[in-house]
């Protein structure tokens, strides 16, 4: 069965087989995800904290921000050993993203020196804090979370 027993139908809604399929739930391959509060793409699609539109939502980023772009430079700025969170800009020309991501499950900050001017920083994605005090960062972020900020150079 290979990694098959990690894989169940696409449930779609919460039609019977949450929508995958008419036939009589033995014959499918694979069992659906039969809980009352199975996740669905009809019920993921109305809520906008959703995996689903966190998804569709970063993947618009990717495709619309020049500093996410293949060949943008990628630049870590807080990456201490054994400490979150991780942060790094993504750059193309004067258009900077400043990314911050926290896998733990508890708040962390972390703080560092940027080396050059840069505009108030705007969250464009996630949830987080960011404080600049002269040339000092301060980044604060919840639980499991990440941050986007925008932070385009200023010249």
């Amino acid at each position: 069965m290979g990694r098959a027993g990690d894989r169940t139908p696409m449930q779609w809604n919460n039609a019977p087989n949450k929508g995958f399929s008419a036939v009589s739930p033995e014959k499918l391959y694979r069992a659906v995800d039969a809980s009352f509060d199975a996740p669905n793409v009809a019920s993921q699609e109305k809520d906008p904290n959703s995996l689903l539109n966190k998804v569709r939502e970063l993947i618009m980023l990717h495709n619309t921000e020049p500093a996410l772009l293949a060949y943008a430079e990628f630049v870590p700025v807080y990456a201490e050993k054994d400490k979150y969170p991780f942060a790094y800009i993504r750059g193309n020309g004067r258009d900077r993203l400043l990314i911050v991501v926290n896998p733990a499950i508890r708040d962390v900050s972390g703080s560092f020196i940027l080396n050059y001017k840069c505009q108030k920083p705007k969250l464009i994605s996630g949830k987080g804090t960011i404080l600049l005090e002269e040339n000092k960062t301060t980044i604060n972020l919840g639980p499991v979370s990440y941050a986007i900020f925008r932070i385009n150079e200023v010249r």
